[in-house]
């Protein structure tokens, strides 16, 4: 009964398919062409002050000083995830070469 119930709950080959770390993807792809890769971040000014309001940031991704891609999170880090995911895409899509 436990088998039959995982197996229809995972799918782990689908799990293990799954990215979840772009910035790495797209760091190993401008490695392997010797492109310069960049991550400008900044913290976008609040509307609102307060304990309340959680900071906002953006990022650029540069790749040879051109942008990319740009995202927006509420860390630096999902900021940069997000504009690596979108710049990936753009390589799979044969848009960046």
């Amino acid at each position: 009964m436990e088998k039959k119930i995982l197996e229809q709950l995972l799918d782990l080959e689908a799990v293990a398919k799954t990215v979840s770390n772009y910035k790495s993807l797209i760091l190993e792809w401008c490695q392997q062409y010797h492109y310069e890769l960049e991550f400008p971040t900044h913290e976008l000014p609040r509307e609102e002050e307060g304990p309340a309001t959680p900071p906002v940031f953006e990022c650029e991704l540069l790749i040879n000083g051109k942008v990319v891609a740009k995202a927006q999170g509420y860390s630096k880090k999902n900021a940069q995830q997000q504009a690596a995911e979108r710049a990936w895409a753009d390589v799979q899509s044969g848009k960046l070469q």
